[in-house]
């Protein structure tokens, strides 16, 4: 994978909003596709992500190390599951520096 214009930054912050890994992929990759990059190996004790992480893989590896799933489900979940609605993780790209 090349860095380009249509490249996406993921990445897994603390509890400040402070990020302790960035993963750089295609614009056109999924979201799903990355995240357990980002997660494996990281203790926390919450996983709070968007709709684009919504997948029991990704519900399962948080379970699997520890964490509680915070992860909207997406609206064509057979059985919607219950989740916290209050996502904080976006307050880090106002905090950022804008690239130029």
């Amino acid at each position: 994978m090349q860095p380009g214009i249509n490249s996406k930054v993921r990445l897994a912050v603390d509890a400040h909003g402070m990020p302790v890994r960035v993963v750089v992929a295609a614009g056109t990759a999924a979201d799903c596709l990355k995240a357990p990059e980002l997660i494996e190996g990281i203790g926390a004790e919450a996983l709070i992500a968007d709709k684009g992480c919504d997948s029991d893989e990704i519900v399962g590896l948080a379970i699997a190390a520890g964490m509680w799933a915070a992860i909207p489900p997406r609206g064509n979940r057979r059985e919607q599951r219950e989740y916290d609605k209050y996502h904080a993780v976006c307050g880090i790209w106002r905090k950022m520096p804008p690239c130029i």
